[in-house]
């Protein structure tokens, strides 16, 4: 089993500094933290380094070309089993390092009977490294906090309530890439920088998504201000408030500045013939600073219409500007599928907040009367401000200001020549200019029941309808489709784009709906003796039409390769989870202060924590560009045809091939496949936690306690959807990685010790 060492230390003191009107408290909390991971990338067989592939009823050569051999000798040679298609794993450990401090006080002053004054800071810092499953690179981040935090509080009279707050908080990552000190220069793929990223279909990735999107920086700075009011009178409560936020975001998001090859198979790797190259042209800025504004202003009305019943109503109304860039940076596709060229200046996008008047209503009644059970609902409609969240991508990768380019076929390894001997487009990375509102419409209903003096029951429904909800499209510029009269849609072999101005353009549209309904029960139960239980389980459906708006923001997502037909993509959401059941336990037994032998075995606490849950939907995709969508990236996820019968067992359940390839076929040259978005299922968790306390040393003021505290106590292992989702290579041979599981959702397990002073 990998080694983890974590070490965990820290303290919080507090107290009056002045009797009764001003108090203070001060916490630390520091973690360090080593941990070993076991990584299984896939890597070429030493057969396959000398150009010797397996091929139906024997072995196909290939020359191996001199200018990828250096390319080819970084991948480490495999120790791991074979997958019959010229890869193999290479089983490693990788060590990540953390290193974290908190710090964290704040201040009370009960300066009057009627005005209390409150301040808080809090401080976070922390760094964390580790190397990718090749050991070529090692990533790190490193990441800060501090949030400041005022508040005025008066007593207008008996009935009115006035609170004031003002708050500054800061949020700074940044992520860095190095490659080990033997990678010599000269493998650079632009001049100057170091080696670029290399995707090969079947193998592990040379760098991959973390190597092309660094260095990375973000800084964050919020300033908020909110003012609430709340005046009760006979059996109405109101409640007003309003408040403004303005952001501030500074940010610096290169994207493959080194450069990135893709190949579609094997094959193409070893004679030097890549697919398609991604580079950041030279002298490409990414450096932006975001402003934007939100105001927020709420009326609320409760209003307690008997002893069995309460009514709530309000009213929320939320405005964001339009996010402007400090230094004029913007740049828009207004209209993709015909404008030539981007506008400079303006809007980043229409601003659609303008009448985001958002009403509640909710409602709580004892149906019988006796106090013993409770009936609760509400609703209402809930908005999602459009702003800088969303521009995080492509508020950056726009032309003039940043050009990257793609070209179909460049010449290895010289990007920077490629770009110079074809005809490279520009692949812009964009959002909608003509956004509409997201919102979403939320129901619930809870029925809550006292059996007993010491059992409450509960049953409650769920709903909720998202509209207009943001999402990422891959491509939209893909080759022209035709509509074909059986509904298909068929895309040409010609390469022409729809928009032949531009390469691949990505983009996030509003114009995607989610749909969530679950069902929920709980019950709890406690005893005089100290023992207590709480169940939960959960019933939940949630359905979507893209679960993306960065681009794969899960493990499991697509990039919407159904960029004509959103129906065709919907399906179970990235997240979506069927089944969540919750179990806890704890025990307390009495301290017996009389005898030393009762003193042992008094003052212990037992807790006690399980979960299940089902798995999260994914599907297999392609592997290469069989619809012809023309992606620099990837396939897009575009998903294959169901070749197998209604009966068969498609999950199998080992991590080694957790599903059965072979009952997915390859579709038709230039179409999409039949098969569904989350068709199949990943892996279920099962996870038991359990912790021990023990008061060791007690008097008046002071106790010591000793802590041993246990994650996933059985070991289970908790595996994520399979990485090897991939299925065929642009050769049409099947992968042998297909169906393959390389991670976990959860560690091993961990026993900590801890020890607390109190006094």
């Amino acid at each position: 089993m990998p080694p983890l060492r974590r070490n965990q230390f820290g303290g919080v003191l507090g107290g009056p500094l002045r009797r009764n009107r001003l108090f203070f408290l001060a916490n630390y909390e520091a973690i360090r933290e080593t941990l070993s991971q076991t990584r299984r990338p896939s890597v070429p067989t030493v057969e396959a380094r000398r150009g010797l592939l397996p091929a139906p009823g024997g072995v196909s050569t290939i020359v191996v070309s001199p200018l990828v051999r250096p390319y080819l000798d970084l991948y480490p040679l495999p120790n791991g089993r074979g997958f019959d298609d010229g890869t193999a794993e290479f089983v490693n450990e990788s060590v990540r390092n953390t290193r974290e401090d908190y710090l964290a006080g704040k201040m009370d002053w009960l300066v009057s009977p009627a005005w209390r004054l409150a301040g808080r800071y809090t401080f976070d810092a922390a760094n964390q490294g580790a190397p990718d499953p090749l050991r070529i690179w090692r990533f790190s981040s490193d990441s800060g906090y501090q949030f400041v935090h005022a508040e005025a509080e008066h007593l207008v009279s008996a009935r009115t309530i006035h609170t004031l707050r003002a708050a500054f908080s800061r949020v700074r990552n940044d992520e860095l890439s190095q490659t080990r000190p033997n990678i010599p220069a000269s493998l650079s793929f632009v001049a100057g920088q170091r080696l670029g990223a290399i995707t090969v279909a079947g193998l592990a990735d040379i760098g991959g998504t973390a190597a092309r999107a660094r260095p990375r920086s973000h800084i964050l700075n919020d300033f908020q201000l909110n003012d609430d009011l709340v005046h009760t009178r006979g059996r109405h409560t109101l409640h007003l408030g309003g408040a403004f936020d303005h952001l501030a975001f500074n940010q610096v998001a290169d994207l493959d500045v080194a450069g990135h090859y893709q190949f579609s198979s094997l094959a193409d790797f070893l004679a030097a013939r890549p697919r398609s190259g991604d580079v950041m042209v030279p002298g490409s800025d990414s450096r932006r600073g975001w402003r934007q504004s939100e105001f927020f202003a709420y009326a609320q009305e409760q209003f307690r219409v008997g002893p069995r019943l309460n009514l709530g109503l309000g009213v929320r109304y939320e405005f964001a500007s339009t996010p402007s860039e400090v230094n004029g940076k913007v740049a828009t596709l207004r209209d993709p599928w015909r404008d030539s060229v981007v506008t400079v200046g303006g809007p980043v996008f229409r601003n659609p907040s303008a009448r985001n008047l958002a009403p509640r209503v909710s409602l709580a009644v004892d149906p019988l009367g006796s106090g013993r059970m409770a009936v609760r609902a509400g609703a209402g409609i809930f908005y999602d401000l459009l702003g800088i969240r969303d521009l995080l991508a492509p508020g950056v990768r726009m032309p003039p200001f940043f050009n990257r380019v793609t070209m179909n076929r460049p010449s290895f390894p010289d990007l920077l020549a490629a770009t110079r001997d074809a005809s490279p487009a520009l692949s812009p990375d964009t959002v909608d200019y003509y956004l509409q509102q997201p919102y979403v419409t939320q129901w619930q209903l809870i029925v809550e029941r006292q059996l007993g003096s010491s059992t409450v029951a509960r049953i409650g429904y769920t709903g909720t309808r998202g509209t207009h909800l943001i999402g990422y499209l891959g491509n939209i510029n893909t080759s022209r489709p035709q509509w074909l009269p059986d509904g298909r849609v068929l895309f040409s072999a010609d390469g022409a784009r729809i928009n032949p101005a531009f390469g691949q353009i990505s983009t996030r549209r509003t114009q995607f709906n989610s749909f969530y309904h679950g069902l929920s029960a709980g019950l709890e139960r406690k005893w005089r003796g100290g023992a207590s239980f709480h169940l939960n389980y959960a019933w939940g459906k949630s359905i979507d039409e893209t679960s993306c708006l960065i681009t794969t923001d899960f493990a499991n997502s697509d990039n919407m390769p159904m960029v004509f037909n959103y129906r065709l993509n919907r399906g179970p959401a990235d997240f979506d989870l069927r089944h969540v059941f919750n179990a806890s336990f704890s025990y307390s037994v009495p301290s017996r202060p009389l005898a030393r032998v009762r003193r042992l075995l008094g003052g212990w606490e037992i807790h006690a924590l399980t979960k299940l849950q089902t798995g999260h939907p994914f599907a297999p995709s392609v592997g290469f560009d069989r619809a012809r969508l023309l992606p620099s990236r990837a396939d897009l996820g575009q998903r294959p045809d169901f070749i197998g019968q209604p009966g068969d067992r498609i999950i199998l359940g080992d991590p080694a091939q957790y599903f059965d390839p072979l009952a997915f076929g390859l579709p038709e040259a230039g179409f999409y496949g039949n098969l569904g978005r989350g068709t199949l299922t990943g892996p279920g968790l099962l996870a038991v936690d359990a912790s021990v306390h023990k008061i060791l040393w007690q008097r008046e003021r002071h106790s010591v306690r000793l802590r041993v505290e246990a994650f996933d106590v059985t070991n289970h292992p908790n595996f994520t959807v399979p990485s090897g989702r991939a299925l065929f290579d642009s050769t049409l041979r099947r992968l042998g990685t297909a169906g393959r599981i390389t991670g976990t959702s959860t560690t091993s397990r961990q026993v900590q010790l801890a020890l607390k002073w109190l006094f």
